[in-house]
């Protein structure tokens, strides 16, 4: 799944981003206390839709103190790709 539009709302404790994925639907990244979530809203949905949808992804992959993480490796622990034309946007 590729991304299309990026915003990080938040670097870290808990780091933060929001978008949608090429095909229109709504992305909610989280990373808190080592543990990385991306939930997915239905195509076409609300961004904040994402961020009350369960978890597509969940996953302990630091330790319970880590709150900071960057986008590659979020994309690397979760399959998420960017797309060769993502647009990240600042917050």
């Amino acid at each position: 799944m590729q991304i299309a539009t990026l915003r990080q709302t938040c670097p870290a404790s808990p780091a933060q981003w929001e978008g949608r994925l090429v095909d229109g639907r709504p992305f909610y990244i989280r990373y808190r206390g080592g543990y990385l979530s991306v939930s997915l809203g239905e195509q076409g949905a609300s961004l904040e839709s994402a961020a009350g949808a369960p978890d597509w992804f969940g996953k302990q992959i630091g330790d319970e103190l880590d709150g900071r993480i960057e986008i590659d490796a979020v994309c690397e622990a979760s399959g998420l790709e960017m797309s060769p034309s993502t647009v990240a946007q600042k917050s």
